[in-house]
C-alpha cells in the first residue's frame, strides 16, 4: 500500500473574501476571490505580503481609494483615476488640459500650460 497523497486537488474553488476561511496549504486571493495552493502560486497580489512586481500588498485593504495600495499592487499614481491626498484633480490620465493636469492640479487658464483653445 502506497502513502496517501492529501494534496488539494486542482479543480477545488474555495470562495473567500480575506486570509481566513481557506483550507490548509492555500491562502486567499482576494483578487480572484477564490482560495490558491500556496506551492504553485507563491506570493500574489492580494496576499498582503508583497513579492514578485508588486509594488505594495496591503491584503485585503487593497483599495481603489485615496492614498491606498490599489487592488493591482500598485502605488497610487497621477493618472490613474483615484484622486489622492496630494493631487486637486486625477480623472485617469496624463493628458494636460482636460480638466485634470498631469501634475495633479485642475486645468485652468493661467496655469502655464497652453491646452485646448488657449493661446
Amino acid at each position: 500500500m502506497g502513502c496517501l497523497d492529501f494534496s488539494l486537488p486542482r479543480t477545488l474553488t474555495v470562495e473567500c473574501t480575506g486570509p481566513a476561511g481557506c483550507p490548509e496549504r492555500t491562502k486567499c486571493a482576494v483578487g480572484l476571490g477564490r482560495c490558491i495552493p500556496e506551492a504553485e502560486f507563491g506570493s500574489f497580489c492580494g496576499d498582503g505580503e508583497g513579492g514578485g512586481d508588486e509594488e505594495c500588498d496591503d491584503g485585503v485593504d487593497n483599495a481603489a481609494a485615496p492614498d491606498r495600495c490599489r487592488p493591482d499592487c500598485r502605488l497610487p499614481a497621477r493618472g490613474d483615476g483615484v484622486q489622492d491626498s496630494d493631487e486637486a484633480c486625477d480623472e485617469g490620465n496624463n493628458v494636460d488640459g482636460d480638466g485634470g493636469d498631469r501634475d495633479g492640479s485642475v486645468s485652468v487658464c493661467g496655469n502655464q500650460i497652453t491646452a485646448g483653445e488657449e493661446e
